[in-house]
Protein backbone atom coordinates (compact mmCIF):
# COMPACT_ATOMS: atom_id res chain seq x y z
CA UNK A 1 0.00 0.00 0.00
CA UNK A 2 0.96 3.29 -0.99
CA UNK A 3 1.03 6.69 1.04
CA UNK A 4 -2.40 7.72 -0.72
CA UNK A 5 -4.24 4.47 -0.25
CA UNK A 6 -2.83 4.43 3.75
CA UNK A 7 -3.99 7.73 3.91
CA UNK A 8 -7.49 7.20 1.96
CA UNK A 9 -8.17 4.83 4.27
CA UNK A 10 -7.39 6.52 7.14
CA UNK A 11 -9.48 9.46 6.29
CA UNK A 12 -12.30 7.22 5.42
CA UNK A 13 -12.47 5.47 9.04
CA UNK A 14 -12.39 8.92 10.40
CA UNK A 15 -15.50 9.94 8.31
CA UNK A 16 -17.47 6.52 9.47
CA UNK A 17 -16.77 7.86 13.46
CA UNK A 18 -13.73 5.32 13.94
CA UNK A 19 -10.65 8.23 14.43
CA UNK A 20 -10.82 6.90 17.85
CA UNK A 21 -9.86 3.36 16.95
CA UNK A 22 -6.98 4.57 14.67
CA UNK A 23 -2.60 4.25 15.68
CA UNK A 24 -0.37 4.96 12.90
CA UNK A 25 3.29 3.09 12.98
CA UNK A 26 6.22 3.97 10.89
CA UNK A 27 6.64 0.22 10.21
CA UNK A 28 10.51 0.53 10.50
CA UNK A 29 11.63 -3.48 10.57
CA UNK A 30 14.44 -3.50 8.92
CA UNK A 31 17.58 -1.54 8.81
CA UNK A 32 16.71 -0.70 5.48
CA UNK A 33 13.68 1.09 6.57
CA UNK A 34 16.06 3.67 8.32
CA UNK A 35 16.16 7.60 7.50
CA UNK A 36 20.12 7.00 6.84
CA UNK A 37 19.46 3.98 4.38
CA UNK A 38 16.72 5.76 2.17
CA UNK A 39 13.66 5.29 3.60
CA UNK A 40 11.22 7.15 5.98
CA UNK A 41 12.70 5.94 9.52
CA UNK A 42 10.88 6.62 12.79
CA UNK A 43 10.31 9.88 12.19
CA UNK A 44 8.40 9.10 8.65
CA UNK A 45 4.54 9.55 10.83
CA UNK A 46 5.30 13.13 12.24
CA UNK A 47 7.85 14.43 9.15
CA UNK A 48 5.90 13.67 6.07
CA UNK A 49 2.81 11.35 6.68
CA UNK A 50 0.56 13.39 8.73
CA UNK A 51 1.82 16.54 6.65
CA UNK A 52 0.42 14.38 3.56
CA UNK A 53 -2.59 13.67 5.70
CA UNK A 54 -3.32 17.06 6.46
CA UNK A 55 -2.85 17.88 2.65
CA UNK A 56 -5.42 15.44 1.73
CA UNK A 57 -8.16 16.55 4.29
CA UNK A 58 -7.10 16.17 7.33
CA UNK A 59 -8.10 18.49 10.57
CA UNK A 60 -6.75 19.72 13.41
CA UNK A 61 -8.71 17.13 15.58
CA UNK A 62 -7.78 14.42 13.41
CA UNK A 63 -4.06 15.12 13.41
CA UNK A 64 -4.10 15.20 17.30
CA UNK A 65 -6.35 12.10 18.00
CA UNK A 66 -4.03 10.20 15.27
CA UNK A 67 -0.73 11.60 17.20
CA UNK A 68 -1.06 12.12 20.75
CA UNK A 69 -4.75 10.74 21.81
CA UNK A 70 -4.98 7.67 20.59
CA UNK A 71 -1.22 6.84 21.09
CA UNK A 72 -1.42 7.96 24.18
CA UNK A 73 -4.65 6.09 25.10
CA UNK A 74 -2.60 2.95 23.78
CA UNK A 75 0.30 3.47 26.47
CA UNK A 76 -1.62 4.31 29.60
CA UNK A 77 -2.01 1.07 31.48
CA UNK A 78 -5.19 1.55 33.82
CA UNK A 79 -6.08 -0.47 37.10
CA UNK A 80 -8.85 -2.07 35.05
CA UNK A 81 -6.26 -3.68 32.11
CA UNK A 82 -3.45 -3.80 34.08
Amino acid sequence: MDDQDVAAAVLALAGRGHAGSVLLSPAVSRKSDLKGFGSGGYGFVAEQFVPFLRFQGADDALADALTVGNPRRWLTLTEEHG
